[in-house]
């Protein structure tokens, strides 16, 4: 077992892989979990409408449990783990609420009878920081949510494969 070539981990998780083969397992750091170490196991509210969430919340707001993301009887749904995507939103083998379509806050999938829907969760609105959208010094501090350059441009996430290669990114 080897660290791998290029990480396969989110959040700091060391990336080891074995010598011939394409396997790798993620070693999380605590407060982390999840094959990716994409599960941010303290994580217990939402920043604005909760597309970076990745806490464990698995009840919809009408009290029904979430179907796992990766589940066969998603087969056909715009949003599961098989998505190419799936792992920048957040989806993956679980059944945790997600907001993988920028929806006002997340949401999973749900049975309602025997058919198949989609209801919001209740995970609370994390409490207001002040200060978090100012930039003080060199910015090293800044938290904030801005995510768009001041030509116009939208960002991409910490963690796209496009910047993969670049030294300041998530892998």
């Amino acid at each position: 077992i080897i660290n791998c070539y290029v990480s396969q981990c989110y959040n700091g998780g060391t990336c080891k892989e074995a010598v011939y083969s394409s396997d790798y397992i993620c070693q999380c750091p605590s407060g982390f979990s999840g094959a990716q170490c994409e599960i941010n196991t303290s994580e217990k509210c939402v920043v604005g409408k909760g597309e970076g969430y990745r806490g464990t919340q698995s009840i919809s707001q009408t009290g029904s449990d979430c179907i796992n993301w990766n589940s066969t009887s998603l087969r056909g749904r715009r949003f599961t783990a098989r998505k190419l995507d799936a792992s920048s939103l957040g989806l993956g083998n679980h059944n945790f609420c997600r907001n993988p379509d920028r929806d006002s806050s997340p949401w999973c999938y749900i049975y309602k009878g025997t058919e198949i829907v989609w209801d919001f969760c209740s995970v609370p609105k994390c409490p207001k920081v002040r200060n978090t959208e100012c930039v003080v010094d060199s910015g090293q501090s800044y938290r904030g949510t801005t995510s768009v350059t001041k030509s116009g441009a939208l960002c991409l996430p910490w963690d796209s494969p496009a910047i993969r290669r670049k030294v300041n990114n998530a892998w």
